[in-house]
């Protein structure tokens, strides 16, 4: 099978009628992440899906809606503070876990009684779905384990061969994965960090989100291998002085960070940007361009974001050296 990266615009009502025929799932741009996506109801499709990425079919999908009316036959006994959070962060990169209705097939949500919801802010995303007419699973565009996809290029290395069109778009400008809330008891809890944090949702709740993780509820992220590189990464925990130290020691390694580290580091390096916006941006992709370095093993530090390093941790197995 040929893979070809395509604009929105060449993507016909005859192209989309083959795929949802044929089964093939569609990569496409998000905010977060690219997504590799498929009709919530086809459940063929849906399962090749699960197939393409090599995904545990124990690992619920996230919904994705152009519209709210989109989401009223998805769900239902919708909590009042769940539409609050809606009217304020939908479009954006933020999951709702809610009660699902019959709508909603099992596939999709592994088995329970709920579902993820979210609405991309991004418009080719949102032009897909409507060109589908329909919302859409999309969990993100990657080998299952790997850094997710954040440019059209990371889907092709990932999915040349097996899927028939990317669509174009810049790279994804969050660059991790959307925050996830489980609606479904009192308080929220988050069940999955990202660029939306705990602070900005309890400020418009006006109430605390519980602190401890919902264990009756499994979302996207919280189970199973997730970002990991190919070269064991490790998080230096540390001043800069100290972790530049242990750095230039290295050799046969990469290091990746914060601009500020670059000038004084001695071996390989790569830049993550000048602040938190732009690692978080850029985490993935640097991550996945260190897969073809000559490499033995990359070095990090921490950062003061928890949906960046609920990421980091994930993707070193949690190897912390204090320096």
């Amino acid at each position: 099978m040929k893979t070809s990266i395509i604009h929105i615009q060449d993507l016909n009502e005859k192209v989309l009628k083959k795929l949802d025929q044929q089964h093939i799932p569609i990569a496409f741009p998000t905010e977060t992440v690219y997504g590799l996506g498929a009709p919530y109801d086809n459940e063929a499709t849906i399962f090749n899906v699960f197939v393409l990425k090599g995904r545990p079919l124990n690992n619920p999908l996230i919904v994705h809606v152009a519209s709210h009316e989109m989401i009223l036959p998805l769900v239902k006994d919708m909590h009042e503070d769940a539409k609050r959070l809606m009217t304020h962060f939908f479009p954006g990169p933020l999951t709702l876990i809610m009660k699902k209705s019959d709508q909603v097939t099992s596939l999709v949500t592994a088995g329970q009684n709920t579902v993820g919801i979210r609405m991309p802010n991004h418009s080719i995303a949102l032009e897909l779905i409507k060109k589908i007419g329909k919302p859409m699973v999309a969990p993100s565009a990657n080998i299952s384990g790997k850094p997710s996809g954040t440019t059209a290029l990371d889907v092709y290395e990932d999915f040349q061969g097996k899927i028939p069109y990317i669509i174009e778009g810049e790279t994804s400008e969050v660059g991790i994965e959307s925050t996830i809330i489980d609606t479904t008891r009192e308080p929220f809890v988050i069940l999955r960090p990202g660029a939306i944090t705990k602070e900005m949702i309890e400020k418009v709740l006006k109430k605390p989100l519980a602190s401890t993780i919902n264990n009756d509820v499994v979302a996207p992220g919280m189970i199973h291998p997730h970002y990991e590189p190919d070269h064991p990464l490790y998080i230096l925990r540390g001043d800069d002085a100290h972790i530049i130290n242990y750095v230039n020691q290295k050799k046969d390694a990469l290091f990746i960070g914060h601009e500020r580290f670059l000038p004084f580091i001695d071996i390989q390096k790569r830049s993550l940007g000048h602040d938190t916006h732009e690692m978080l941006r850029f985490l993935y992709h640097v991550l996945r361009q260190s897969n073809h370095l000559d490499i033995k093993e990359i070095y990090t530090h921490d950062v003061d974001h928890e949906g960046y390093m609920n990421r980091l941790l994930k993707a070193s197995k949690n190897q912390i050296i204090d320096v």
